[in-house]
């Protein structure tokens, strides 16, 4: 789809369209596949999973703009939420911090791991050719998975306290807390997944300098030639003999 794309598009941005549409999938698929455990205040799904992949994938704003559109899919009432929840109520409800965490964590989690440095608009980047971006690191993705899970979870727990009445440090409010195993477990499954499939910076840039040059070349044979087609010469001419 991305290599035979009209030449009017921009391949870079179309690649991009379509993982921020499958990871979006991804997202609503992964809120079915759950396991609700007695003890845990909130059921355990895949979705973080995926949002977490959006963040090592995407920039912030393509980030912020999946994570968005999920939330509105829920609140207009499809049922997208875990365990195919739906409903406002669900976001303004005593776990909805659960999913109001989702936006502030993957964007933070975007930035750190350095996803504005990716070259998807070649207008962000002003390097040479010769000098590619620096590789997103081990350190750099796990700082960013730390940042997700801290800032999710602690939007969850401040969103359970202030809907229940109850202190963040209660019991009730902490018990939100104890699936924190399992979501670890995710973002490392995430990295190994990122650090797989993700285009690595060398390869990005020089696709987005070829596509600048085919683009270049096609202005050019258009302002040398507006009509695409030449012109004949008259027939007394030395030309047409």
């Amino acid at each position: 789809l991305v290599r035979y794309a009209p030449a009017c598009m921009n391949p870079a941005r179309l690649s991009r369209f379509v993982t921020a549409s499958l990871l979006l999938a991804l997202i609503v698929v992964g809120a079915y596949i759950s396991a609700d455990i007695s003890q845990f205040s909130v059921p355990i799904t895949l979705s973080s999973l995926f949002v977490i992949l959006a963040a090592l994938f995407l920039p912030p704003v393509w980030t912020a703009g999946v994570i968005a559109l999920y939330l509105i899919l829920g609140a207009v009432g499809l049922p997208v939420f875990a365990g195919g929840a739906t409903g406002i109520e669900v976001l303004f409800g005593p776990i909805g911090g659960r999913f109001a965490g989702y936006l502030p964590g993957a964007v933070a989690a975007s930035l750190l791991s350095g996803q504005t440095l990716r070259r998807g608009d070649p207008k962000r980047y002003q390097g040479p050719p010769t000098e590619p971006r620096r590789d997103h690191g081990w350190k750099r993705d796990a700082l960013a998975g730390a940042a997700f899970i801290l800032i999710g979870w602690s939007t969850a727990v401040t969103w359970f306290a202030y809907f229940t009445g109850t202190a963040p440090w209660s019991t009730e409010a902490t018990e939100l807390i104890l699936p924190l195993g399992a979501d670890v477990a995710k973002v490392v499954g995430a990295i190994l997944v990122a650090r797989q499939f993700r285009p690595h910076p060398e390869v990005e840039h020089s696709r987005v300098d070829q596509d600048e040059e085919t683009d270049k070349g096609q202005n050019d044979d258009t302002l040398a030639s507006p009509t695409g087609a030449s012109t004949p010469a008259p027939s007394g001419s030395p030309e047409s003999a």
